[in-house]
C-alpha cells in the first residue's frame, strides 16, 4: 500500500484518461473492424467517383442560347449617363410636391406657381428635352389647383 502514496491525484488521472482511451480503441478495432473498413472504402469510393466527375468536360452538354438574348463583354456594359439616371427624379417630384402645399395653404395662383417653378427648373436643367421631362409635366398638370397648357410648362424649362 505504500507504493500509492508516491502518486498525485493528478498522475492517477492522466494515467486512468490513457488506459481508458486504450481500451476503447483495443475494443473498437476488434468489434468494429467491419464497419472501419466499410467507412474507409466509401471514402475512397467517394473520392474515386469525385475525380471521374472532374475528368468529365460536361456531362449535360453545353448551354443552348435563349432566342433574342445576345452575350456581351463586362467592357461593353455601362452606366446611364447622369441626366438619365431616375435619382433626380424623386427629388424634383419631392420638391414639387413642396410648391403644391405652399400654394394650395397659401391660395397661390399661377405667378406664384412660375417663381416656383422656375427655382426648380434651374436646378435641374439635365431634364428639358427627356422623357422625364413629359412625365413630370404631366404629374404637373394633373395636381396643380388650376389649368396650365403644355406650351406654358416647355417655356418654363430653361
Amino acid at each position: 500500500m505504500l507504493i500509492f502514496h508516491q502518486f498525485t491525484w493528478q498522475q492517477f488521472l492522466i494515467a486512468a484518461l490513457v488506459l481508458t482511451v486504450a481500451w476503447y480503441v483495443i475494443i473498437g478495432l476488434l468489434y468494429f473492424r467491419k464497419e472501419l473498413c466499410r467507412f474507409r472504402k466509401t471514402e475512397k469510393l467517394k473520392k474515386d467517383w469525385e475525380e471521374e466527375l472532374e475528368d468529365e468536360d460536361d456531362l449535360m452538354g453545353g448551354a443552348r442560347a435563349i432566342p433574342g438574348m445576345n452575350t456581351v463583354e463586362i467592357s461593353e456594359i455601362s452606366f446611364a449617363p447622369k441626366e438619365q439616371q431616375l435619382g433626380v427624379i424623386p427629388d424634383i417630384l419631392e420638391e414639387f410636391k413642396s410648391i403644391l402645399y405652399i400654394l394650395e395653404r397659401d391660395k397661390g395662383g399661377k405667378a406664384e406657381f412660375i417663381s416656383f417653378f422656375g427655382l426648380v427648373s434651374a436646378k435641374y436643367p439635365q431634364i428639358k428635352g427627356t422623357a422625364n421631362q413629359d412625365a413630370l409635366n404631366d404629374y404637373i398638370r394633373e395636381n396643380l389647383p388650376f389649368e396650365i397648357t403644355e406650351e406654358e410648362l416647355e417655356e418654363l424649362w430653361p
